[in-house]
């Protein structure tokens, strides 16, 4: 299945002195919830783990080492969640969380986790992950929840996503895209 393109930011970029990630691609891969069909859960696992490796040459400055996010499977379902394995027609690349990366569209980059390399599902009562506390210390969160069902989806607010506006001039007019 392919989707986008998305558009993906970092949560962190409210401070200019942080990444000021943005992108957009399209993506290609499975969705997750139909991965998660293979499974067999347990009656009580309502949220899914997924966790990655995300190591940097040196200390990060702004940034948790590390790169996991706790879920509901609902939100998964509504966001419509792609475990990407292609980007732009092309193989994932490595910085871009090759060979598998988690989308959910709509939500910040920060939950998009890179180098997917397990998947596991817990029940309502799964402590949040260091990403989702960085997440919280930097957004509308209300506080730093323990438990990873007490935060709000890392969803993007529509009044909140960029505008660009391109002004070109073609054939000796001006055109605006």
């Amino acid at each position: 299945e392919t989707v986008g393109p998305l558009v993906l930011e970092c949560a962190g970029n409210n401070d200019p002195r942080n990444f000021g990630l943005m992108s957009a691609a399209a993506w290609t891969g499975a969705p997750v919830l139909r991965v998660l069909e293979r499974a067999r859960p347990l009656a009580r696992a309502h949220r899914l783990l997924v966790s990655g490796v995300d190591e940097h040459a040196g200390p990060a400055e702004s940034s948790l080492p590390g790169a996991s996010w706790v879920f509901s499977l609902d939100d998964l379902a509504a966001a419509g969640a792609l475990l990407a394995t292609r980007m732009n027609g092309e193989p994932l690349p490595p910085d871009h969380g090759s060979p598998v990366r988690l989308l959910v569209p709509g939500w910040y980059g920060c939950a998009a986790i890179k180098w997917v390399n397990r998947l596991t599902l817990v029940d309502e009562e799964a402590p949040a992950t260091l990403q989702m506390k960085e997440f919280a210390a930097r957004t509308h969160q209300e506080g730093v929840p323990a438990l990873a069902r007490d935060y709000r989806p890392a969803a993007m607010e529509l009044a909140a996503f960029p505008v660009r506006v391109e002004k070109w001039l073609l054939g000796g007019r001006l055109h605006y895209r």
